[in-house]
């Protein structure tokens, strides 16, 4: 068994939007499959071309969609009372980048889809993500990093227009 160090990067952006404005806004640009179907249509599906053709049905303009959506605040809610802190975890990706990235690295498999936090906290809601580009591996390969930077992009847009309230795209 080995043990790696790494040093990673983290986009935050603060908003002086509401939780659920940013939230919304959140949800408004990143596609919103169904999983149970989108899963079921993955494992039907008998090549390549008919896998693409549903994720691009399932992807929003900033060709992204949302795996999960986790309200990581509600055993904190529940302890606190209702005034207590909201925060939500969203599982954000497309299936077609993840592969480009698994390809070169399969150990980047461990960070896609990525995650996008929502943080209420006192001083503004908190949106912050881990850099693709920085994880482990991806630096050194010139194609993977490609398509992490590319990523990286992506959830840049969708931060910076959910933080500013901007929603549509």
């Amino acid at each position: 068994m080995t043990t790696e160090k790494f040093t990673g990067e983290r986009l935050t952006i603060i908003s002086d939007k509401t939780f659920e404005e940013v939230v919304a806004a959140v949800r408004s640009q990143i596609g919103q499959p169904d999983m149970a179907e989108f899963t079921q249509t993955i494992r039907k599906s008998t090549n390549f071309d008919e896998i693409a053709a549903f994720v691009q049905k399932s992807v929003s303009k900033l060709d992204l969609m949302r795996f999960m959506e986790l309200d990581q605040g509600i055993i904190l809610r529940r302890e606190t009372g209702a005034d207590g802190p909201k925060i939500v975890r969203f599982s954000i990706g497309n299936p077609l980048i993840m592969r480009l990235l698994t390809r070169e690295v399969p150990e980047a498999g461990t960070y896609v889809p990525v995650t996008l936090m929502v943080i209420e906290r006192p001083d503004g809601v908190v949106l912050s993500y881990d850099k693709m580009a920085t994880s482990p591996g991806v630096a050194a390969n010139a194609a993977a990093l490609k398509v992490a930077t590319l990523l990286d992009e992506k959830i840049e847009k969708l931060m910076t227009n959910a933080a500013t309230g901007l929603s549509k795209i």
